[in-house]
């Protein structure tokens, strides 16, 4: 996936909203392009309740500075959220992880990056979803923090959760069986997915309305029929898929495949 160069972090003193966050919570912020004014937003750190609003505020400033930009020219590559997490509040995690949806944000975690735990149910409602093979994506059941919890509480928490991370899921292709597995590990410890995985679960993939939706743009865009552009990306699907599970680097897999395939984008 191609990655802009030269960002700036915008900051109060530019006159352009930011965030300020408590230092127990997220950096949920927007970075922008000095050449292009292109922006893109980032999430790092654990993920706390008030960064729901941060992240909010952060999607205002993205809309009035990059997506007006995008829509104009109909290039949505960089609608993008960068992740990195350790995880946080599950309910927080979900609530922007709708937003993601509701506002067409694909979700992207990098090279030597994490998205764990409660940060898996903002990757897993992305209406895209793209992995560097050197990202580390752990999971484990979520709990509550109380110390009074009873097991009616606890089995009422777990089933409000569930509905909504299932139906969350579903939503954009990723199979509710993600579920499943989280709920199969302790939440003393991780467990890393691995690429496969990755594969089986959906959490690399696209929403299915989502993907129809950018394939007509992009077949107007390169001025060739729907079909034609199917057929290029059955076969650029079918080099990313050989590529990862031979190791390489998803760069130059990306560069690679758009020959092969001839182009997409």
């Amino acid at each position: 996936m191609k990655k802009m160069s030269n960002y700036m972090t915008i900051t109060l003193a530019c006159l352009i909203i930011v965030f300020v966050t408590a230092p127990s919570s997220a950096e949920v912020y927007l970075k922008c392009s000095e050449e292009s004014e292109m922006c893109k937003i980032e999430i790092a750190g654990l993920i706390r309740p008030e960064d729901l609003v941060t992240f909010k505020r952060i999607i205002g400033a993205y809309n009035r500075k990059t997506r007006q930009i995008t829509t104009a020219t109909g290039d949505k590559s960089l609608w993008e959220v960068t992740l990195d997490s350790p995880g946080g509040d599950t309910m927080t995690a979900m609530a922007i992880g709708d937003l993601m949806y509701q506002n067409e944000f694909k979700a992207w975690v990098d090279r030597g990056a994490s998205c764990s735990s409660a940060c898996v149910f903002i990757l897993g409602s992305s209406v895209r979803r793209d992995l560097s093979l050197f990202a580390e994506i752990k999971i484990h059941r979520p709990y509550s923090d109380s110390t009074d919890t009873s097991f009616t509480q606890a089995t009422s928490n777990f089933a409000r959760i569930e509905k909504i991370a299932v139906s969350q899921f579903k939503r954009v292709g990723v199979s509710a069986g993600l579920w499943d597995e989280i709920m199969r590990v302790p939440p003393q410890t991780t467990r890393t997915l691995s690429p496969d995985e990755w594969l089986k679960y959906g959490l690399i993939g696209t929403d299915p309305a989502y993907a129809d939706a950018e394939d007509s743009r992009s077949a107007k865009r390169l001025g060739i029929t729907k079909k034609e552009y199917l057929r290029r990306m059955a076969i650029y699907d079918e080099c990313v898929k050989n590529a990862l599970r031979a190791g390489i680097y998803w760069g130059i897999i990306d560069i690679d495949c758009q020959k092969v395939s001839g182009r997409i984008r």
